[in-house]
């Protein structure tokens, strides 16, 4: 190809068969983020092309732009603008040309533009001995693009869509069978595959109703494409395109934005393969959220300024960080260490990757906003980043049983972690409270917690999505009174959320006072407009509590006040249990431990509750004693133990 840098753009319109015509090559650059369109885009693609069709089978489509430039390296043309639609009809086309490939019922006067559409795929260099794919898509997704479009030797004389050794899909198609995606591209080549060939399946099951379809496509439907001379010309381009409307989200445009601070175009695939590493990481989390390089540079903007940047200040707030090429080049370097980051705190471990118990309340709750400040403590040795872990997850929890505002509490954690990531090595509790003082104010922390009082009176059993902050809320008081307590650790955290099955270790949510319509109507409360119900009390945190399944599920529709109920409780491997009970019921196992005995007698108080009718009272100061033993170890958590809250 002939340099055309002295020249004017050119600009004109293209059909899709004149996009892949035989003299034509294709490549997605390094810089450019992979395939990205998911079931939407492609479904919308697919749906408007077909409108058209039925329509206006005459007329052009217009499909949108594309922005190409010259790349004399690869004798290919770049596409900076462009490639997810491209992409998409490369696939479309392949999937068509495989679904007719197999048909016997062609009619043999249609054979020659059969030949030119699969021309559109593969391309012959003079003197090779295998075809070579017309467009090579983003390096993530070549591999799955090979089996869509397998390379087969030019002296078999045919060209085979599709592969032959996967599972029949019935009739005349042979399916592929994709290998487990490792990152966002192959994931969203395997969907948009799927989404076409059953939309071809469903619309076009007929040879000539798909034959006539694909012309419309190939030949109707086309693209203004804007032709460059030069890469750095071309992402010029794109980006004044692109900074005026914001049809990309930031990740893309700070994409190209280190490109274009790139002097040196040596140095493209270094930061190519620095972004593509960390999008692998990310696509390795648990959560989907956090899967985006949205997410991670929102997240690494954030610790960088510590203030609250909206979503569409995010990309003009990196322009000033990036400023200088040595600047783009080292953010490039520190992308994949901090998405492998990210990725481990979503799996509940710690920056290294060994596992955080720490922070398992946050883990259970699925949270993500404090992940910038746990990500900020990077500069931290072990010991101290697991203190930090500690009190981050605390203050998750704080918030999240509190009913404090998603939005307040992101407010607060850009400022904590900028303030965070000045901290260095071993530091102590103290040094870490200290920085943390935005979100650990003393009257702050006291009006969250009563707030939290109320919004257990509304946590209830009988709603489905309650259920995990109940089991959290009241395993950890059950850890409270064994660990802290009685310094008996009895069940691991995991175990205490997990609900016991056969041959697996675990602990049913148990009601104290069965809620049998039976039990129910026994039930002593007069039930008035406006105040909770007999079942809303009894699905309330106060008649709740962890059971073993061989205690729990032998009791039938017991009260709690039975004899067999009040031996479960009594010799529960939860100590916790043991406090509803007298201390005369204890096994033998604890009355022959004097410390034991002494610290459980200390916990209980002078009354058990189960010395007297189970009734709303009874609900009521269960609830209170488990609210007291939850904020006490918060507050510990905190090192705010000099907060005497229940003083008050």
């Amino acid at each position: 190809m002939s340099s055309s840098r002295s020249k004017l753009p050119e600009a004109r319109g293209v059909s899709v068969i004149g996009i892949f015509n035989p003299e034509t090559l294709y490549e997605v650059p390094p810089f450019q983020r992979g395939y990205a369109w998911q079931d939407e885009q492609v479904e919308k693609l697919l749906d408007d092309l077909e409108k058209s069709y039925v329509a206006r089978p005459a007329e052009p489509y217009l499909l949108g732009q594309t922005i190409l430039y010259e790349d004399e390296s690869s004798n290919r043309l770049g596409i900076v603008d462009g490639q997810q639609r491209l992409t998409t009809l490369f696939l479309f086309i392949a999937i068509s040309v495989a679904k007719l490939d197999k048909r016997k019922d062609r009619k043999r006067n249609l054979e020659t533009k059969f030949s030119t559409y699969k021309l559109a795929l593969l391309h012959h260099e003079d003197g090779a001995e295998n075809a070579i794919h017309r467009l090579h898509v983003s390096g993530l997704g070549r591999n799955f693009i090979d089996l869509i479009i397998p390379i087969e030797d030019e002296t078999q004389n045919e060209f085979v869509v599709g592969d032959d050794t996967a599972e029949e899909s019935g009739g005349d198609f042979v399916k592929i069978k994709f290998p487990t995606a490792e990152n966002p591209s192959e994931e969203n080549i395997e969907t948009a595959y799927g989404i076409i060939n059953s939309f071809l399946d469903k619309n076009y099951p007929e040879t000539q109703e798909l034959f006539e379809f694909l012309s419309y496509v190939c030949s109707r439907a086309y693209v203004l494409e804007l032709r460059l001379g030069s890469m750095s010309q071309a992402i010029r381009t794109f980006a004044i395109m692109n900074h005026r409307g914001r049809e990309l989200d930031d990740a893309d445009l700070i994409k190209n934005l280190l490109f274009e601070k790139i002097k040196d175009p040596t140095r493209f695939n270094e930061i190519s393969v620095n972004w593509d590493d960390a999008q692998n990481e990310l696509f390795r989390s648990r959560l989907k959220r956090v899967k985006s390089m949205d997410f991670l540079l929102g997240a690494m903007i954030g610790v960088a300024t510590g203030e609250s940047i909206s979503s569409n200040d995010v990309f003009d707030e990196w322009i000033k960080f990036l400023g200088s090429e040595d600047k783009a080049l080292d953010f490039a370097k520190q992308l994949p260490t901090k998405a492998k980051y990210i990725k481990n705190i979503s799996l509940g471990k710690t920056l290294t990757g060994e596992e955080a118990k720490e922070v398992f309340g946050s883990y259970t709750m699925k949270y993500v906003q404090h992940f910038e400040v746990l990500l900020a403590g990077e500069k931290l040795n072990a010991s101290s980043y697991k203190t930090l872990a500690s009190i981050v997850d605390a203050r998750v929890i704080l918030s999240q049983f509190s009913g404090e505002k998603n939005q307040d509490f992101e407010r607060l954690v850009h400022k904590w972690a900028h303030q965070i990531n000045n901290l260095r090595g071993n530091v102590s509790k103290a040094e870490i409270v200290a920085a943390s003082h935005d979100v650990l104010a003393k009257q702050d922390v006291v009006a969250a917690i009563k707030r939290m009082e109320d919004q257990l009176d509304l946590l209830d059993y009988g709603t489905a999505s309650h259920r995990v902050k109940i089991r959290y809320f009241l395993a950890r008081c059950a850890r409270v009174v064994q660990d802290k307590h009685l310094h008996r650790q009895i069940a691991d955290f995991e175990d205490l959320m997990t609900t016991g099955t056969k041959g697996k270790p675990g602990f049913d949510i148990d009601h104290i006072y069965p809620k049998s319509d039976a039990r129910i109507a026994q039930f002593k409360l007069k039930e008035l407009p406006g105040q909770p119900t007999k079942l809303q009390v009894l699905n309330s945190i106060g008649n709740l509590t962890l059971l073993h399944p061989g205690d729990n599920r032998s009791q039938g529709d017991s009260l709690p006040n039975d004899a067999g109920k009040k031996e479960n409780f009594a010799g529960s491997q939860l100590f916790i249990n043991a406090l509803l009970t007298d201390p005369d019921e204890w096994g033998v196992n604890i009355k022959n431990n004097v410390n034991l005995l002494s610290g459980l007698k200390q916990l209980q108080g002078p009354n058990p509750l189960l010395n007297k009718e189970w009734d709303a009272d009874s609900i009521r100061k269960r609830k209170y004693f488990y609210f007291k033993l939850f904020v006490e170890d918060l507050l510990s958590d905190f090192g705010l133990e000099d907060l005497d809250y229940f003083s008050n």
